[in-house]
């Protein structure tokens, strides 16, 4: 996500993919961008490169690991491609078990991949938690206001997966994200999972636990 000028926005938020390479790189380089932030989803850390040399040189610079729980996030991920069975859950192109597994371990301290100042939030207590929301924007400089925390982007013109922009918008923290695990008790792919990976849920137990105790 990018957040420039006006003139960069209205250049990459259509289709960025279409402009060449460099051109993009041109604008990137060249232009004061008060805010720019790279997503690195679903790739493995090892061994993680920042995108500096196409992205420009910054004065502050942070690596955020975003985490949820191991429950939620598998069923969000199953909901949406309900046609998975339990090996593409685990060989498809996200590579669920042994993702979660490096996340949580960066996430926990056990390894230091990130090359920038770290900055680990726990999603499922950042929508809850206002001073972790306060406490993780000062870590970044940042001055937490929760002027949009009933904002939901329409994600593929619907929202999230689960819910839609229709019946949220304006109103995202009714949302049921810390409990979507419910809508999958039944899905045979869904336990046969959390039934192998064990570990993976102490994991993610772990990591909440540390998330709560951080708080100040």
């Amino acid at each position: 996500m990018l957040q420039q000028e006006p003139e960069v926005l209205s250049h990459f938020s259509k289709k960025p993919w279409t402009i060449p390479w460099p051109e993009r790189q041109k604008v990137c380089l060249e232009t004061y961008k008060p805010c720019l932030m790279y997503n690195h989803e679903d790739h493995s850390l090892i061994p993680f490169r920042e995108p500096i040399e196409g992205l420009g040189k910054s004065h502050y610079q942070f690596s955020v690991l975003i985490m949820r729980s191991l429950k939620n996030m598998l069923a969000s991920r199953l909901y949406e491609n309900p046609q998975w069975n339990l090996r593409k859950v685990q060989a498809n192109t996200r590579q669920i078990p042994s993702l979660y597994r490096e996340y949580a371990d960066e996430f926990l301290g056990n390894t230091h991949y990130l090359t920038f100042t770290p900055v680990k939030i726990w999603f499922d207590l950042w929508f809850t938690s206002q001073p972790y929301r306060v406490q993780k924007a000062n870590e970044m400089g940042l001055k937490n206001t929760d002027s949009v925390i009933n904002y939901m982007a329409a994600y593929r013109k619907k929202g999230s997966t689960f819910d839609t922009v229709k019946a949220f918008g304006g109103h995202a923290q009714d949302m049921d994200v810390l409990y979507r695990y419910k809508k999958m008790a039944n899905n045979k792919v869904y336990q046969r999972f959390i039934k192998k990976y064990p570990d993976l849920l102490v994991l993610s137990d772990k990591i909440h636990e540390k998330a709560l105790s951080e708080i100040h």
